[in-house]
């Protein structure tokens, strides 16, 4: 086992300023897998399926890294996805050679061209560095020549989706950054092709480099250590090849992201405090009597209530909800594909004694929209006093966007708008008021508790966007019946949990029980017992029961001090600490390495650290004057020839952390407009967000000083060179009467001198 210095071999590696390794490699072994480069060498090699990992999920990145068998060997959502973005990706490739024709070069080029920009585009390069790689989409060559120290390349990265999240736009910057660990060029453009008609989103990168730094090295970090994060439930897991494996763990030790309502910021305040399970959790709950002023209010969702219903395995409830359906119920699910904003799918379910009447409006494409919309809106109009029922905020979304995607399509344009007004959201009712003992609130969770199954067992909003894409693929007619049947379950499900909402109604308003089924029983939140289950502690003494009685006292300090004066509590009192709030960081520059030495001309320079320095200073437009705070990243280079020691070009700024333009605006109210120091600290803190202090004006006032100190000395070396100087005292008063006057100096030179002064003095006539 070989030990290296790797910080001393990047310092080797900048003093000669020459590239990292670069080879050439295909984008996937035979089996299909990822190629993975591990050099002892060079110790954790992170590539950029890892750091995709690490943006998704902790634990992900770790398997993913380890090769750890946990993961299904088939995972339906997880392949499908690689199977899209693989597909896409060779047909933008197919895209970009029809456009470069024979310009365009595949692999991964010589050093010295990438340097030289010789190809116009080269497609498929998988750049490797001592501790990072990148599988690169594209790497297109600038039209305009750009800056030393910047990169003539621009990353490209393929994505099928029509919208860009900040997921793709960091794993560009990755590529970017690998490029530049490369080539010594920081590239500071880049672009994302997306959706079917290879829309193209440009990126400035600077920024976002500077985001990845840290992300990088927090996921070195993660990759050494020995064993894995415990893994937690998150929004990505139905979509990773881990899940059946974290869940089962997570399930075994009743972990709190259990909860889908649980942010993290909450578990973690529990952690704080020792409750790490549901169960522990459950107990925390104490019921609080509604204040009469907060009646009107919407009741909060109570996360520990949740655990308590699962638990109990009981339906809990707080208030009395309501749920008045005056009307026809018209159950309505919408199905569509949210990256689109295109809805292909409407199922509509009316309960008709003694069956039902179901609907449902198919779409093959974006043309097909606006009839499905036309038939949904003729069929409800035959019915009388339609009251849509559904669940979330989806369905309102779809009808208030198709009326105004397509305001033609009814001949009264206020029926839309009744039919959403008068429209039920059921998860609206329930979500704070009723808690079924389910994880979360989902339709899929909450009607299999009640007893409902749906005909596949994986069905999914997630799933139901695969098999459409699998149709638009393949159009295979199974394909779209089993997307029609789960529109149609989903409707039937609706029907289900709304019949059980109406129950529980019926029950908190003081009604007979819900139903003699176990599964629905209901419990007030009110009624639950505040009781301690341990009992009341007794001993033969009573000194021992009066310290028992004083172990359940809450002190509200952080130690116990045997005092009987309140010295602590004024001495906290008087204690005020201020939050500092920094402000948001206007721009990154990345500053560039000077080429040679300006004394010696020396090119073997020596980096140094990566500094960083922020600049407070003020933007002055054409009509505003705003904060304006930049972050300068860059190296201190030694010469190797004469030792002298070098700045980057870009260093532009002072010792102090002041811009030039904060110090003319207040130079201008001191010294212009005559505003006293102190007031003008608090005008450019409140006004500009700052955090001066008051002593900061004076500084600054001095650094002014100095600046224009030798156009004061150059200004009184002419007044004394002059061969006349003309004064004018006006107006003048004889005798012993006080005289003020200005006076002027007018010099017989090219340049001119103005001075007032104010006197008072006794003046005589000769």
């Amino acid at each position: 086992m070989f030990v290296f210095s790797w910080k001393a071999l990047e310092e080797l590696h900048s003093t000669f300023n020459y590239p990292s390794r670069i080879r050439c490699a295909p984008l996937r072994s035979p089996g299909g897998e990822p190629t993975k480069e591990l050099n002892c060498n060079h110790g954790v090699l992170i590539s950029d399926q890892h750091f995709d990992a690490f943006l998704k999920c902790r634990t992900k990145a770790h398997f993913t890294f380890s090769s750890a068998r946990t993961g299904e060997p088939s995972h339906r959502i997880s392949d499908w996805q690689g199977h899209i973005a693989e597909n896409y990706q060779k047909n933008c490739l197919d895209y970009l050679r029809s456009a470069y024709a024979a310009d365009c070069f595949v692999g991964t080029p010589r050093p010295e061209d990438l340097r030289n920009a010789k190809y116009p585009l080269i497609l498929q390069p998988l750049i490797t560095t001592q501790e990072t790689e990148s599988h690169v989409h594209a790497l297109e060559r600038e039209a305009v020549p750009t800056r030393k120290g910047r990169s003539p390349y621009v990353p490209i990265r393929f994505v099928p989706f029509e919208k860009i999240s900040k997921h793709y736009k960091l794993m560009l910057a990755f590529d970017a950054f690998v490029l530049w660990k490369v080539s010594g060029q920081i590239p500071t453009k880049g672009k994302i092709i997306h959706g079917l008609r290879h829309a193209v989103l440009n990126l400035r990168l600077d920024t976002l480099i500077h985001e990845v730094q840290p992300l990088v090295g927090m996921l070195r970090t993660l990759l050494s250590e020995s064993s894995a994060p415990d893994p937690v439930l998150i929004k990505h897991c139905p979509e990773c090849e881990f899940e059946t494996y974290c869940r089962k763990r997570v399930t075994e030790k009743d972990d709190l992201s259990l909860l889908d309502s649980l942010s993290i910021k909450d578990r973690t305040t529990l952690n704080t405090k020792g409750i790490f399970t549901v169960t522990q959790f459950a107990y925390t709950f104490r019921p609080r009597r509604r204040p009469k002023r907060l009646a009107s209010r919407k009741e909060k969702y109570h996360h520990a209530l949740k655990a308590l219903a699962i638990r109990d395995r009981k339906i809990h409830i707080v208030g009395k909800p309501e749920l008045a359906i005056k009307g026809t119920p018209v159950y309505l699910d919408v199905e569509g594909m949210p990256d689109r904003d295109f809805y292909y799918l409407i199922g509509i379910r009316i309960p008709e004694e003694p069956s039902y009447l179901q609907y449902s409006f198919w779409a093959d494409d974006i043309g097909d929209e606006e009839t499905i919309w036309r038939s949904l809106l003729r069929v409800l109009e035959r019915i009388d006093n339609p009251v849509l029922i559904h669940y979330g905020a989806y369905e309102t979304t779809f009808l208030k966007r198709l009326a105004r995607r397509y305001p033609d399509s009814a001949a009264d344009s206020s029926y839309v708008s009744t039919l959403i007004t008068g429209g039920i959201n059921l998860l609206g009712i329930t979500y704070s008021q009723i808690y079924f003992p389910t994880y979360s609130n989902r339709l899929k969770e909450v009607a299999r508790y009640l007893g409902f199954q749906w005909s596949q067992p994986a069905a999914s909003g997630l799933q139901c966007l695969v098999w459409r894409q699998q149709w638009e693929e393949t159009r295979d007619t199974s394909i779209k019946q089993v997307l029609i049947t789960y529109n149609r379950e989903d409707c039937e499900a609706l029907e289900v949990v709304t019949r059980a909402v109406e129950r529980v109604a019926v029950f908190a308003q003081g009604g007979c029980s819900v139903s003699g089924d176990a599964t629905e029983v209901c419990v007030h939140s009110e009624d639950v017992q505040n009781v301690s289950t341990w009992r009341k502690f007794t001993s033969s003494l009573p000194v021992l029961e009066e310290i028992n009685e004083a172990a359940h006292w809450d002190y509200q300090r952080d130690r116990v001090y045997v005092r009987n004066s309140d010295w602590r509590r004024r001495s906290n009192a008087s204690r005020t600490v201020l939050r500092t709030v920094r402000p948001r960081i206007n721009r990154v520059v990345l500053c560039s390495a000077p080429s040679r030495c300006p004394q010696c001309g020396g090119k073997k320079l020596k980096a140094g650290p990566e500094q960083s320095k922020i600049v407070y200073d003020l933007h002055i437009g054409k009509t505003s004057v705003k904060r304006w705070i930049v972050k300068y990243l860059f190296h201190s280079y030694d010469c190797l020839r004469c030792g002298a020691e070098l700045s980057p070009p870009e260093r532009t700024w002072r010792r102090g952390k002041y811009g030039w333009n904060l110090i003319a605006f207040l130079i201008y109210e001191i010294v212009e407009l005559c505003v006293p120091q102190r007031v003008t600290t608090r005008h450019v803190n409140r006004l500009f967000g700052l955090t001066l202090p008051r002593s900061s004006v004076g500084e600054q006032k001095k650094v002014a000083a100095r600046l224009y100190q030798e156009t004061r000395q150059m200004l009184l070396r002419r007044i004394v060179a002059g061969t006349l100087v003309h004064a004018d005292e006006t107006p003048i008063v004889t005798r012993a009467n006080a005289v003020t006057s200005g006076c002027s100096a007018i010099l017989t030179t090219s340049s001119t001198f103005t001075a007032r002064a104010a006197r008072r003095r006794p003046f005589r006539s000769s």
